[in-house]
């Protein structure tokens, strides 16, 4: 018999987003992408994409085309109000998953950060975890095919690289492939490492991230024009 022992919970679940609504968080992405369009680019090399972090440490979008509003922006992403509806969505799924995992139940899940992502052909987001906050997730809004998928490292990898593993093997076991689809959402502890697959599509992927930090119930209030929840010592 085998026991498969300290399993890693990841949540997932397909979001039922209005038509409209969806249209008019997307008009938001693209002025916010060209409007970053710029800054992003000036950290990229001619011949060689550079690793953002080892220049900068907000950038994690690597490829001379890739785009985030993760940093240039006054805002969080979740603080526009288009975004409402999905916050409402995303911050019910973060209060699902904290329950799940049986975290301290005198806290609960507020939004801490949100950004967005635009990938085309060779861009992708390199290996990186968020492990100063609780949660965290991605929802995805576009998703051509070929444009890649999300990548979850075994947090035992030290270990896992030591394993006989057979020739030819030992380069992908490590990770566990989330298939991107358009309207959906994972969420993972933040300490979880992950990454991107490369886009092979012409057509962008964009996504958005989201992070979740848990604060005690009295500290929480809802914005009334956003529907989100936010900490007061958040309030803007």
């Amino acid at each position: 018999m085998i026991h498969d022992i300290f399993p890693i919970k990841i949540y997932s679940k397909d979001l039922e987003i209005d038509a409209l609504e969806r249209l008019e968080m997307l008009n938001v992405l693209q002025f916010l992408f060209e409007q970053d369009e710029f800054q992003m680019q000036a950290w990229t090399h001619d011949t060689k994409p550079l690793e953002y972090e080892a220049s900068f440490p907000h950038f994690r979008e690597v490829g001379k085309t890739a785009i985030s509003t993760v940093t240039h922006q006054p805002h969080q992403l979740h603080e526009f109000p288009e975004f409402n509806k999905l916050n409402e969505q995303v911050t019910k799924c973060a209060e699902e998953f904290w329950k799940e995992m049986q975290w301290r139940t005198d806290l609960t899940p507020i939004i801490s950060g949100s950004w967005a992502v635009h990938h085309l052909r060779g861009d992708y987001t390199s290996l990186h975890s968020h492990g100063r906050n609780d949660i965290s997730a991605t929802f995805y809004f576009t998703v051509p095919e070929e444009s890649g998928d999300l990548l979850l490292l075994n947090p035992l990898e030290y270990i896992k690289g030591m394993e006989a593993y057979s020739p030819g093997y030992e380069t992908g076991h490590q990770y566990t492939r989330m298939k991107a689809v358009e309207g959906r959402i994972y969420l993972w502890p933040s300490w979880l490492k992950h990454k991107t697959q490369a886009s092979d599509s012409d057509q962008p992927r964009v996504s958005m991230p989201f992070n979740f930090v848990g604060v005690p119930f009295e500290n929480v209030w809802p914005r009334g024009h956003t529907g989100s929840k936010v900490a007061t010592w958040n309030k803007s």
